[in-house]
């Protein structure tokens, strides 16, 4: 959904909005301004993350402990096992029940 802002310019700040609409190809100015916008609305997004992931790296974290590993084999010993049958076409080695 778009809308529409109605934004007074000074006649220099018009003549250098349409003169870079038209130099960098844009239709419109208004196209010009949208891309404009659009580009330091990102700028502010990046800021924003990459300030959340440096504040995300510099907490602390704690080590793998001998009990955190036992809890994970006992986890995954404690999961059903099941059969992986052999692919199509191989000879087994098992003996025969016939």
């Amino acid at each position: 959904m778009e809308s529409s802002i109605l934004v007074p310019l000074s006649p220099v700040l018009s003549q250098w909005v349409e003169a870079q609409a038209s130099q960098q190809g844009f239709g419109s100015a208004g196209e010009f301004i949208n891309d404009l916008l659009q580009r330091e609305h990102q700028k502010e997004l990046t800021v924003l993350v990459h300030g959340r992931l440096t504040k995300a790296m510099q907490t602390l974290v704690s080590e793998m402990t001998p009990g955190n590993w036992n809890d994970i084999r006992k986890a995954g010993r404690a999961r059903p096992r099941r059969r992986i049958p052999p692919p199509s076409g191989t000879v087994s080695l098992s003996p025969s029940n016939s």
